[in-house]
């Protein structure tokens, strides 16, 4: 976060990570402090569940960063393709190749009279080794993964315990709720699946097969508003995108698709996303033919203008390539739009 801070008052001093936190492989992961908060728990209640269980613990001890011979950690030992906060920030997930992996963390900070000296803590920064403190909690691999990882812990390698495996060759995009103490992890694999996580017990929950006709690869999920509260069954709804042309909507109680919208073009582009409005009335996504929708959930139809026109389309919108990117102010009633042309657009109501 970069909010500004007063230098009279020590209580608004900002807190500064010393040197950045690198997540590498597990096999030799840097020991978190003992005081991390508590995994989700393993009672399975939807997105909206909150919890209390202690986390699975990786199967090999922690060691400090680099071993004894002091070398650093392997890369990861592919791309990572994802990766996010979870459970109000007191983990970050990691989508690597066909595994997804959960880590608790702990970031070093500096003293708060060097956080306004930029010589001074970058002084700092190069006399310390790492920004922090991580470790593995869990590992999701899939089934080549995991008989992988097998092999290199009986090699001496050591890694992290994989008390669930993925039906995926390679996890294509995850959600995941971080303002709120949910333990459910959704998303989606080249295997046109999508699966469903319990990171409190560390197992699959559900897989739904041949989601799409090609692989998701976006998942959005519903973020809650203090300006919009909800039953927390309204959070066990999410959707998903693919090169099919379709967006999916999904009900974690019907396991089945609940609707699919087709209104909109996606057939090549792969960074195409959708976002649900915080009231949970509409849907946003965005489209390849200039044009950003906006679904109206009730009737599963794209929302149109007073003149027939669908809304946030045409020349009046100013969209002049591929709109990838969308979002929902939490507080206004705005919507935010990213477009292949490098323009952010801004529309609201009236």
């Amino acid at each position: 976060s970069s909010s500004s801070s007063s230098s009279s008052s020590s209580s608004s001093a900002i807190c500064v990570p010393s040197t950045p936190l690198v997540f590498t492989r597990a096999n030799k992961s840097h020991e978190c402090s003992s005081d991390t908060a508590a995994a989700p728990s393993t009672e399975m209640g939807g997105l909206s569940g909150v919890g209390g269980g202690q986390p699975k613990r990786a199967a090999s001890a922690p060691q400090k960063l680099g071993g004894a011979a002091g070398a650093p950690n392997p890369l990861m030992e592919a791309e990572v393709k994802c990766a996010d906060f979870f459970y109000m920030d007191r983990f970050v997930l990691l989508a690597c190749g066909g595994a997804l992996r959960m880590y608790s963390f702990q970031l070093s900070a500096l003293d708060e009279r060097l956080a306004v000296n930029d010589l001074k803590r970058l002084s700092v920064a190069q006399s310390q080794q790492g920004g922090g403190k991580y470790r593995l909690v869990e590992d999701w691999g899939s089934s080549a993964a995991s008989s992988s990882s097998s092999s290199s812990s009986a090699a001496g390698g050591g890694g992290g315990g994989s008390l669930g495996s993925l039906e995926a060759v390679a996890v294509t995009s995850f959600a995941c709720c971080n303002s709120m103490l949910s333990r459910l992890v959704i998303l989606a694999a080249t295997n046109r699946s999508i699966q469903v996580l319990d990171a409190g017990s560390g197992q699959v929950a559900r897989v739904i097969r041949d989601a799409h006709a090609r692989p998701a690869h976006f998942v959005a999920l519903p973020r809650p508003s203090a300006l919009a509260p909800l039953d927390p069954n309204h959070y066990d709804t999410f959707a998903t995108l693919a090169l099919d042309g379709v967006c999916a909507l999904w009900d974690l109680r019907a396991d089945r698709c609940v609707a699919r919208l087709k209104e909109h073009t996606n057939k090549r582009d792969p960074t195409l996303t959708a976002a649900f409005s915080p009231c949970l009335r509409y849907l946003a996504c965005g489209s390849e033919d200039r044009r950003a929708l906006l679904y109206d959930l009730r009737t599963c139809k794209a929302v149109e203008d007073g003149r027939g026109r669908l809304a946030l389309s045409g020349r009046a919108a100013g969209h002049t390539d591929s709109v990838s990117q969308i979002a929902f102010n939490p507080r206004h009633p705005q919507l935010a739009t990213g477009c292949s042309d490098g323009l952010v657009r801004f529309f609201t109501d009236g």
